[in-house]
């Protein structure tokens, strides 16, 4: 069920955007198509069902317009690349976007500044921790254990092409030897030269499970964002059973935990780097790069990714505490030692999307605080019933 109680239509635009963007698997079956159109025929009578009951926007400052805007029009161009749909279907679906675009543009224009108070933003995304006076405090804290400022060198052998023979080979050792799972992973792996895309890195379709990932990456750039992060989103739906295109459409809720996990498994692969653990033997086998080289540069990529990721935190705390994007960035550069590129590109990241950037640090500490070592762990129960939501977690404690 598409829900209608997210405080934001931005925040609902990311339902979309997952319904129009998993028509790109080229595995996709008539059923398959038939259940898109109705999930998008549902969401667009959500949308427009409560446009005028919640604003368009987070917050209507410049930085965040522009960021919401872009993505409404990524979300259009990929439309028209949809084919065998009736044209009522995606005409519908351009008008929920005219809508909110309009929507936006007089919100951004009759105002400058958040459009919500932070309770709303904190009830929906499940982060009671970002209103603790003393979360300034904890980056601090966090902030030492990051030590890295920067990128590190990029080790030659990772400038190469991914392939998705070779993608499927480090999945299989995510799996394996990360998260502790001796299943297979039956999944579509495939490259995909269109990178204008939402959410179509992992989901699930009528005959299982599916795994893209851009062909322009570098295996530095698969390594730094790609995995384990995406495979560990893979291996979680791979828990559900019967497999449909229903099963996953994006929503927040569900979101903001799955992420904690997928971010949980970053900081287990930080781990196994630093003590040349056996996920990382495996990666340096397959991708013939000498353990120590490989296992070094690991550890220094993560570090500086945590750091990053402090960065979003910060963002969404000065965010709330009424700080414009120009002081944000000089808030970050000033805390985290990062340089103002990076910076402005993290403090971008999320800003449309209010608390999103804090759910995945504050997420993955809280899993930790709650004896999880293991992402897999938090995927789902001995029984087998899968955890989707921090709800379901804390009800499982």
């Amino acid at each position: 069920m598409i829900p209608k109680n997210q405080p934001a239509q931005i925040y609902d635009l990311n339902i979309g955007a997952s319904i129009v963007g998993r028509n790109a698997s080229p595995y996709l079956t008539n059923e398959d198509r038939r259940a898109l159109q109705r999930l998008m025929s549902e969401f667009s009578n959500m949308f427009q069902d409560t446009r005028g009951e919640k604003p368009a926007l987070v917050n209507t400052d410049e930085s965040s317009f522009k960021q919401a805007t872009a993505f409404s029009e990524r979300i259009r161009r990929q439309l028209e690349g949809l084919q065998d749909y009736p044209k009522e279907v995606v005409v519908r679906l351009r008008e929920c976007l005219d809508q909110f675009d309009a929507q936006a543009r007089k919100e951004h224009l009759d105002r400058d500044g958040l459009t919500l108070d932070k309770e709303q933003v904190v009830h929906l995304l499940d982060i009671p921790e970002i209103l603790d006076t003393s979360l300034l405090n904890e980056i601090v804290h966090n902030e030492s254990q990051w030590t890295e400022q920067h990128h590190p060198d990029v080790l030659s052998q990772l400038r190469n092409r991914i392939d998705a023979t070779q993608t499927r080979e480090l999945i299989q050792a995510c799996v394996q030897s990360l998260f502790r799972e001796n299943i297979d992973v039956s999944a579509d792996i495939y490259t995909q030269d269109t990178v204008d895309r939402y959410y179509l890195y992992w989901s699930t379709n009528g005959n299982g499970l599916d795994y893209a990932t851009p062909s322009q990456y570098e295996l530095a750039t698969q390594l730094s964002f790609d995995i384990p992060h995406n495979a560990a989103h893979l291996l979680h739906l791979s828990f559900a059973g019967e497999h449909s295109v229903e099963q996953y459409i994006d929503r927040m809720k569900e979101r903001t935990y799955t992420e904690a996990i997928a971010v949980l498994s970053e900081h287990q692969m930080y781990e196994q780097a630093a003590e040349q653990g056996e996920v990382i033997r495996s990666f340096s086998e397959i991708l013939s790069i000498p353990i120590d080289q490989l296992s070094e540069w690991i550890k220094q990529d993560r570090s500086y990714e945590f750091r990053l990721r402090l960065a979003r935190l910060l963002s969404d705390i000065n965010t709330f505490n009424g700080k414009s994007f120009i002081e944000n960035v000089a808030a970050i550069e000033e805390k985290l030692y990062i340089s103002q590129k990076d910076a402005t590109a993290e403090a971008q990241k999320y800003y449309a999307w209010t608390g999103l950037g804090a759910a995945y640090t504050l997420g993955y500490n809280r899993l930790l605080s709650h004896g999880i070592q293991n992402a897999r762990d938090a995927m789902a129960l001995q029984s087998g019933e899968l955890l989707f939501s921090w709800e379901d977690f804390l009800d499982s404690k």
